[in-house]
């Protein structure tokens, strides 16, 4: 399985290319070597001075590099253009035209909002109804963790850990990073994802004032939490492209609803 690599660059002493890997050594640490095969993508902290050749070298094995400042912003991304196989854009594109298809998409988000929040223990009529209560439910756990104050910083860095693995799952499926249907999809599942990663450090990280960065919370959820999130965000990408596209060539009708309106899929 394919794994994100995080690297800070205040603490990167050696960073290139060494045949079919990245070599990385940082300060007081031995050398380490990451396959190509096994990384999903990487996210930098910092400016990669004089590191052009090796994140080259990453995109053209199909490893997409994220950049990002100190406060967890993006600042830009490298991606290599030939890794667009499926035809998702050409489906998004009929939304607006097609009654048919638009209506998939809106019971398809409606199920991955309330499956997202359902994960987290929240249910309720609606998608927006969850929402609320996961809202309620994190800001009342933050209090008893003592991180009221730093959950506005550790959202910021969970909102670009998010975006660039939607960034990354979006380019196999045939958009580009400056697509508005990717636009369209980050607006729309963001806010569940953001809620249940969020949800999901804050409960796992020890009750107590904790002391820790919020880059290094940031590493700990990558370590710790992220494989239940990426891997909702993975099953609402197939599911949608697989969705949309058997709508489109007739090959299926609308699924049809649970019974508090939300489509099984």
């Amino acid at each position: 399985m394919r794994k994100p690599l995080i690297i800070n660059m205040d603490e990167v002493e050696e960073l290139r290319r060494d045949g079919p890997a990245l070599l990385l050594r940082a300060r007081g640490r031995s050398r380490q070597w990451f396959p190509f095969r096994r990384l999903s993508r990487i996210l930098i902290t910092g400016v990669p001075e004089n590191a052009l050749h090796t994140l080259l070298a990453c995109c053209s094995q199909g490893v997409p590099v994220t950049i990002l400042n100190r406060r967890g912003q993006i600042l830009g991304q490298i991606i290599h253009p030939g890794r667009l196989p499926h035809p998702l854009g050409h489906w998004m594109d009929a939304l607006e035209a097609e009654p048919e298809l638009d209506a998939v998409y809106k019971d398809w988000l409606e199920n991955q909002l309330r499956r997202a929040y359902g994960l987290i223990g929240c249910f309720g009529c609606n998608s927006a109804h969850s929402a609320q209560k996961a809202q309620q439910q994190l800001q009342k756990l933050a209090s008893k963790k003592q991180l009221h104050d730093t959950l506005p910083n550790i959202r910021t860095w969970l909102e670009s850990l998010l975006a660039t693995h939607m960034q990354c799952l979006a380019s196999n499926y045939g958009l580009p990073g400056n697509s508005r249907y990717l636009q369209k999809l980050k607006q729309d599942l963001m806010p569940p994802a953001l809620a249940l990663a969020t949800t999901s450090l804050v409960h796992k990280l020890p009750a107590g004032k904790n002391t820790h960065s919020t880059a290094q919370l940031a590493r700990f959820y990558q370590a710790h939490c992220a494989q239940p999130v990426e891997d909702w965000l993975q099953k609402a990408f197939t599911a949608l492209c697989s969705l949309l596209e058997e709508c489109a060539l007739g090959q299926q009708a609308i699924p049809p609803k649970s019974p508090c309106g939300a489509t099984t899929i």
